[in-house]
């Protein structure tokens, strides 16, 4: 039986993971809170992180034989840490995703990243798993997955003149702009910064 691996992020390659032989498994958070993932993660981290390690730390994720983070964040950053220091039972794939790939210095690193992704898989996986798949097989078989959606994608514009440019792209897929600002991480800070006088320079 193929070993599983679980994964957060969109950003995990899974076609490696299939290409090696493994079962990428998306972890989806849960709503409980044992409180297990708090003594380790400051209270304004998100709770996909949160909720990964709780279930780990509570045995819950146990059938894993492996699991797969990607920096997309500071907080899954300092998971990777967290993970390795107290679940070290459950092997950790860390993938670096660069934010940006507009230049050739990124894309040469995104590039390094996966073939030392690749490597590290093809030392874990060994021959127990039989034969290796391609890749183009394995980028197949991901496309052909279900969708795990629905999805809450965060799109930050520099500036209006983005925003103008892209909001028409991004509606044609059939996503939705949400229709209150303050869902948002950044338009949150704004209620509190206002209670404090701002943005009047004269009581803030």
């Amino acid at each position: 039986m193929p070993a599983k691996l679980g994964f957060l992020t969109a950003y995990i390659p899974e076609e490696l993971f299939y290409a090696a032989g493994l079962t990428p498994v998306f972890l989806f958070h849960t709503p409980a809170d044992r409180g297990l993932a708090r003594a380790h993660l400051p209270g304004f981290t998100c709770w996909i992180a949160g909720s990964v390690l709780d279930r780990g730390l509570a045995g819950e994720l146990d059938d894993l034989d492996a699991l797969a983070l990607a920096k997309s964040c500071d907080t899954i950053q300092g998971l990777t840490d967290l993970w390795r220091r107290n679940l070290p039972h459950i092997p950790l794939f860390h993938f670096g995703m660069p934010l940006r790939l507009d230049g050739a210095i990124p894309r040469e690193y995104l590039l390094a990243e996966l073939r030392s992704l690749r490597e590290r898989l093809a030392a874990f996986v060994g021959d127990e798993q039989g034969e290796p798949l391609e890749l183009e097989e394995a980028a197949r078989i991901a496309r052909e997955q279900p969708d795990r959606g629905p999805f809450e994608v965060e799109y930050c514009p520099r500036d209006q003149e983005a925003e103008r440019e892209f909001a028409p792209l991004l509606e044609s897929h059939g996503l939705a702009q949400e229709e209150d600002v303050l869902d948002t991480w950044f338009s949150s800070a704004l209620w509190p910064f206002s209670t404090l006088g701002w943005p009047d320079p004269r009581t803030a």
